[in-house]
């Protein structure tokens, strides 16, 4: 198994967020919104994606940001904002952003998993400004 290591925003403890190492990839969007909550919710139940949570993502700048995670045993989806209540890290300059809103996310986990998730993300967004397979670049 591989993760992700992730610190919880509120009591600073670090987890991992496991999942299956083989032919790991990633993908990364860039300004994604769903025109509903429930249409995010129904890719991560169609996915059998579980919710971590807020955590605190370490960048390589030293600051981190505080991001939401679902994942299962073969992949990871990490958010820039909540689609699903629309909570957003404090440090955003962002002004209002409403359910629906997940921002730049990332993807990483097994190649087929990664594939099935991307494509459904992209099918239930009503908008993405870009996307990448191959590269989380975004986030």
């Amino acid at each position: 198994m591989n993760h992700i290591e992730v610190i919880t925003p509120n009591d600073g403890v670090t987890y991992h967020i496991e999942h299956a190492t083989a032919k790991e990839i990633e993908a990364g969007f860039d300004y994604t919104e769903f025109k509903e909550p429930e249409d995010f919710k129904q890719v991560c139940e169609e996915h059998d994606l579980q919710p971590e949570g807020p955590i605190s993502v370490p960048s390589a700048t030293g600051s981190d940001s505080i991001d939401w995670a679902w994942s299962n045993e073969h992949v990871v989806l990490i958010t820039d904002h909540d689609p699903i209540t629309g909570e957003k890290d404090e440090n955003t300059s962002e002004d209002n952003i409403e359910p629906g809103y997940a921002g730049m996310m990332a993807i990483q986990g097994e190649l087929e998993y990664v594939e099935t998730l991307y494509d459904a993300l992209n099918e239930h967004a009503v908008y993405v400004k870009s996307h990448n397979f191959g590269d989380r670049n975004y986030i």
